[in-house]
């Protein structure tokens, strides 16, 4: 498979440790993880239009999502 974009994702502890306690008990590794969470995620709730660009993220929530309803 040819190579795709890459990202950099900024977890929170509380996050990441989440993210780590599956990785573990799942054998799933992060890049399959992030990417079956996003997937679901954005056909579960297309945006409407363009999302606005954030000048400065937070530390830590660089990659910060809405949570799912």
């Amino acid at each position: 498979m040819p190579p795709t974009a890459r990202y950099t994702v900024r977890l929170s502890p509380a996050l990441a440790a989440l993210v780590q306690e599956r990785i573990r008990t799942s054998g799933t590794p992060f890049a399959v993880l992030l990417r079956e969470a996003l997937s679901a995620y954005l056909a579960a709730s297309p945006p409407p239009g363009p999302l606005p660009l954030r000048r400065h993220a937070r530390q830590g929530d660089s990659a910060h999502l809405p949570r799912a309803r």
